[in-house]
C-alpha cells in the first residue's frame, strides 16, 4: 500500500550556469528531465519575472511538478508530487529529483519527504 509521495526541495548555492536561472530554455530542460524520469507531460506554464527568475508548473499525468528560481541568490525551491493511484510512481520521483540536481547543480540541499493522501493497493 503506497499513498502519494510529496518531495520538497531547496536547493541552495546552485553551481550551474547563471542563465538557467532566467533563460526560457531552462523550461525545455526541465520537462527533459521529467521526460527523462518516465513521468508524462500533460501541460507546462513557464513564467518569467521581471529582473529574473521564474515559476514553472508542470501538470504531469501522475500529478505536478513546481520549480521557482531565485537568480540572486542561486537558490530553487522544487515541488514534486507523484500520485499512486494505479501504481507506485515513487521510482520516478526520485529520479526526477536526481535528474534537477544534475541540472542546477546545488551545493547545499534541504529535503523534506511525505506520503499524501490514503494508502493505495495496486
Amino acid at each position: 500500500m503506497q499513498a502519494s509521495l510529496h518531495i520538497h526541495l531547496d536547493f541552495y548555492e546552485c553551481r550551474a550556469d547563471p542563465a538557467i536561472f532566467t533563460s526560457s530554455e531552462t523550461e525545455g530542460a526541465i520537462i527533459k528531465c521529467i521526460n527523462g524520469a518516465g513521468f508524462t507531460v500533460r501541460k507546462s506554464c513557464f513564467d518569467i519575472f521581471n529582473g529574473g527568475g521564474f515559476t514553472h508548473f508542470i501538470s504531469i499525468a501522475e500529478s505536478h511538478v513546481i520549480v521557482g528560481t531565485w537568480p540572486e541568490d542561486k537558490w530553487v525551491e522544487i515541488d514534486i508530487v507523484s500520485c499512486n493511484y494505479t501504481q507506485d510512481n515513487s521510482e520516478k520521483a526520485y529520479e526526477l529529483e536526481r535528474l534537477l540536481k544534475e541540472l542546477f547543480l546545488p551545493e547545499r540541499i534541504e529535503r523534506d519527504e511525505r506520503s499524501r493522501g490514503p494508502a493505495r493497493d495496486f
